[in-house]
């Protein structure tokens, strides 16, 4: 028995050694990688590329994995749900005089998502851009901190506004925000 055991010893030692792990300078007990190792990998870049957004004349760069739907017949005006990680909304003018569910000025905008978004907090980043604006804010809903984004562009004379909710933070935020700048009349 003392033989099984000194042998069950040695090969958990080994086993323990094999790992890399090195034990804490101050005696914390948290297993470090070994040096010269490089540490954890880092996750696989997301692959992008262009998908048409439904019948909007659009295209946006989005996850290879992303799906979107064209909601322009259910909705009553250009939509598109973009099916990705954070879900994206995109929605635009119907014609030069009716702006549907989006509003038509920046202030107007402003005042929109203070009144829609849960418990409005502050605009984190509020600026103009080229062709539209760059809003983002933080809200509570549910109790739950969540934040928010919205990006107008002017694509071919007409007004469009990408945009979602997160809970997950800044993160989510920039994947939107990538998505929503890389929106272009499709070929």
């Amino acid at each position: 028995m003392k033989i099984l055991s000194l042998s069950t010893i040695a090969a958990l030692s080994l086993s323990l050694a094999a790992c890399g792990g090195k034990k804490d300078e101050a005696g914390g007990g948290t297993a470090k990688p070994a040096e010269g190792k490089g540490g954890a990998a880092a996750a696989p870049a997301v692959k992008l590329e262009y998908k048409k957004l439904g019948a909007t004349g659009l295209e946006a760069e989005v996850p290879t994995d992303a799906n979107v739907d064209d909601n322009t017949a259910s909705a009553g005006f250009p939509s598109a749900t973009i099916w990705a990680s954070p879900t994206t909304f995109l929605m635009g003018q119907i014609a030069a005089d009716d702006y549907g569910m989006i509003k038509q000025s920046y202030e107007a905008t402003k005042e929109q998502v203070q009144k829609e978004a849960g418990t409005f907090k502050a605009f984190t980043k509020d600026e103009k851009t080229a062709d539209g604006w760059h809003l983002e804010w933080t809200a509570e809903s549910m109790g739950d901190q969540v934040t928010g984004i919205l990006i107008r562009r002017v694509i071919d004379g007409k007004a469009w506004d990408c945009s979602t909710n997160s809970s997950q933070g800044a993160a989510d935020l920039a994947k939107v925000a990538k998505i929503c700048m890389s929106v272009r009349k499709a070929p």
